[in-house]
């Protein structure tokens, strides 16, 4: 009995080497999208920024916003997404990351700003 634990604490370990940790994990699929959006923190302060990838639960925004981990933030873009809301996971790589507080809206979003960065390539 003592192999077999020795073995499925190895596995277990082999695996953490692999897996990205829980929080790393993607539960929607990203797309790379280089488009400018407005965001604008809980204190009323608008930055310009431009995303680097986005899916239905977030997206990652550069430069890294004037905001800290856990501030609410709303996403605008152009005249007809005003005021998506989110939340800030995380400031790495020289951007930030923002959770959408729904997928509803996070999936018009992504839906928009693709059709947008397509738009551009055309």
């Amino acid at each position: 009995m003592g192999m077999m634990s020795d073995l499925a604490r190895r596995v277990r370990q082999f695996n953490m080497l692999f897996a990205p940790p829980p929080q790393l994990r993607r539960q929607h699929e990203r797309f790379e999208v280089s488009v400018e959006i407005e965001i604008e923190t809980a204190d009323g302060t608008i930055s310009r920024c431009r995303t680097i990838d986005i899916s239905n639960g977030g997206v990652f925004v550069e430069p890294p916003l004037p905001a800290e981990v856990g501030d609410r933030i709303y996403i605008s873009v152009g005249m007809l997404l005003r005021r998506v809301e989110g939340e800030v996971l995380a400031h790495r790589g020289g951007g930030s990351a923002i959770r959408f507080a729904s997928a509803a809206h996070g999936a018009a979003l992504t839906a928009w700003l693709l059709d947008q960065s397509r738009r551009k390539v055309n």
